[in-house]
């Protein structure tokens, strides 16, 4: 049965199968894993070999069904009666044979050839190479690993633990051998290793994080200091440049396969457990075809859904790295509709028709206009490519997007003239704007050769009071007085990033993330009850509410006062993602109410409509994949 769902040994038993019976029904077989779905496409039909003279199959046809395929792994049903449920309709490294037709297997690697022809329209895949060379086997996955990961992980209990996204891919693809690209290596020398705990309890796995930590720690040069930084969403470990740092994801998840289907980019998602490579069938596509499938889960995913949404510099920077993104055939069709389908999606647009390559000529003299605004030079940010609010993401609508897609054309054919902007700066909006590696990309400090530990972490403390004293300056309005705010100082307490050498004392209540929140009083009150009630079913014995007055000593306001200035105590008892879907729930409102007041707002009904939209946009729900691929084109 394991090799059924696995689709492994199965070919003896589908050449049995006559190819006539089978290949009309494969199309609506939703449930076969991709490894099957291969060897289906490669058995004999009548008396030859697909595709050479069998029947011309589009293999586009191929990746919807693999978007199909997800939907069923990532439904419950697909995961009981089985102790290996969580492979199931994986790709592994030993079947790169089947999922990579035509590729040429050596010693030091295989060769995959890529399509040169693929319909959709494509964004940047500038950097798309014709071919790629990967691991030829685990064996020698696993000792590239152990080289670019600096062996800082030698020794580690691989239970219920594994490493994903960019690291795995490049440890795949940094093959030496002949049409191997020597500077591949070099491409992937800052990334950090993404690890994920799964298939725990939170007690459990925060003791794997310690074990981790004192894993990292072991491995490094005698007496070399280590550093722990924790934000709301990860802990990241730090020793000396060039030193890996590695990052642990605070989310609670069952198994390796719900690691993999969370991922935003295709090519990402892939892991390393300590004995396998694990992919999702939409990720060895993407090596085949070197290309990101466009859907609107990159836009409108969550990261308490089935698939986060994506970050506009992750896009980008995976299109440096040869991995641009592909809009299907079916999704541009979908843009013919009627004028009256058209107002009903549209209302008052007055929208009849969507050509994508005058929106593309559009956006690309848009972009040539700010560019001779600037009087032939290139100094040119991001947010200069977007008139109407320049701190949003530029994923809000295809026009945008578009901009900034131009952008990075004309840097790449420029060679290096126009400089690329660091994305350190990123907006309050963006989900991960408390990331500490977003502060090495500041001018000020930089992760290079001159980085210096405990400078870091004084930089870390002084990042923190700077956006505290920002918060209050932008207060224009006085608000903050009516809650005992004077200078500032008062807050000083309050930090969004933390770190410490020993992980006891990162974890410990003296270094809990303090979050400055301006919120209705009686919804505060609502939320500690919420929490302690979650935490005592769950057996955890809280001490401290969670939300308590920023500087009043009593939570109950004055009458006729309904705000509240509160600090939001994240304790290492509820670091934890997915560990309660109604904490998880309850944090979401409450990152809204500090993204509406950063900066502080001082029109009450401005803030209340801001409030609303903020919520709606983090909202889960189902849609129209196609409507929202032609609202999502007619965004401004």
């Amino acid at each position: 049965m394991t090799a059924e769902l696995l689709g492994i040994d199965s070919r003896e038993e589908l050449e049995r199968i006559e190819p006539m019976i089978m290949r009309p029904y494969i199309w609506d077989c939703t449930r076969l894993p991709y490894t099957v779905l291969r060897q289906v496409l490669s058995v004999p039909w009548q008396g030859t070999i697909y595709p050479d003279t069998g029947p011309k199959i589009d293999e586009w046809q191929v990746v919807d069904l693999i978007l199909s395929n997800e939907k069923w792994l990532r439904d419950p049903g697909s995961r009981r009666g089985n102790p290996v449920h969580w492979q199931c309709g994986l790709v592994t490294l030993p079947q790169a044979e089947i999922v990579f037709p035509g590729s040429v297997l050596t010693v030091s690697g295989r060769k995959i050839m890529r399509p040169k022809d693929m319909p959709g329209f494509e964004l940047m895949c500038g950097a798309r190479q014709d071919q790629i060379t990967i691991q030829p086997s685990t064996s020698a996955f696993s000792q590239t690993f152990e080289e670019l990961s600096q062996r800082l992980l030698r020794n580690l209990d691989w239970t219920n633990v594994m490493v994903a996204g960019g690291m795995v891919l490049g440890t795949l693809i940094s093959v030496d051998a002949p049409g191997g690209d020597p500077h591949l290596r070099h491409m992937w020398s800052s990334s950090d290793v993404d690890m994920y705990v799964y298939g725990l309890s939170a007690e459990k796995a925060t003791a794997k994080i310690r074990h981790v930590y004192e894993t990292f720690r072991s491995n490094l040069p005698a007496a070399t200091p280590t550093l722990a930084v924790r934000n709301a969403k990860t802990i990241t470990f730090y020793a000396r440049y060039p030193l890996r740092r590695i990052q642990i994801v605070l989310k609670l998840v069952d198994s390796p396969k719900d690691v993999l289907l969370n991922f935003d980019l295709d090519i990402c998602a892939m892991g390393w457990d300590g004995s396998d490579v694990w992919m999702l069938p939409r990720a060895a596509r993407a090596l085949k075809t070197g290309c990101n499938i466009f859907t609107m889960n990159l836009i409108h995913g969550h990261y308490l859904s089935e698939r986060r949404a994506s970050q506009p510099q992750r896009i980008f920077k995976y299109a440096n790295k040869g991995y641009g993104v592909r809009i299907l055939p079916s999704y541009l069709s979908s843009l013919a509709r009627t004028p009256e389908e058209f107002e009903a999606l549209l209302p008052g647009e007055n929208i009849s028709n969507i050509d994508i390559d005058v929106l593309v000529a559009d956006a690309r003299l848009s972009v040539e206009a700010v560019f001779a605004e600037r009087r032939g030079t290139y100094r040119v940010r991001y947010s200069d490519l977007d008139a109407i609010r320049p701190s949003r993401s530029c994923l809000i609508g295809f026009t945008l997007f578009m901009r900034h897609v131009v952008y990075w054309e004309m840097a790449r054919q420029l060679n290096g003239i126009i400089e690329e902007p660091a994305w350190a700066y990123v907006s309050y909006e963006d989900t991960y704007e408390d990331n500490p590696n977003n502060l090495l990309n500041r001018p000020e400090y930089v992760w290079d050769s001159s980085f210096c530990l405990t400078k870091f972490g004084r930089h870390i403390d002084q990042s923190n009071y700077q956006e505290n004293q920002a918060w209050v300056r932008s207060d224009v309005s006085g608000r903050l007085r009516g809650h005992g705010v004077i200078h500032g100082d008062e807050l000083d307490d309050a930090r969004r990033i933390t770190c410490a050498s020993r992980m006891d004392v990162l974890l410990s209540g003296t270094h809990d993330i303090k979050t400055l929140l301006l919120l209705p009083s009686d919804f505060a009150v609502y939320a500690n009850t919420l929490v302690s009630e979650v935490l005592e079913e769950l057996g955890v014995q809280t001490h401290t509410p969670m939300l308590t007055p920023a500087v009043f000593a009593v939570i109950a306001p004055p009458d006729g006062v309904q705000e509240g200035l509160f600090i939001w105590t994240i304790t290492s008892e509820l670091m934890w993602q997915q560990r309660d879907r109604r904490i998880d729930e309850l944090f979401e409102a409450l990152q809204a109410f500090r993204r509406v007041n950063v900066p502080i707002e001082h029109n009450q009904d401005l803030q209340s409509s801001r409030l609303v939209q903020e919520l709606l946009k983090r909202q889960i729900g189902a849609h129209d994949e196609f409507e929202a691929f032609l609202q999502w084109m007619c965004q401004a």
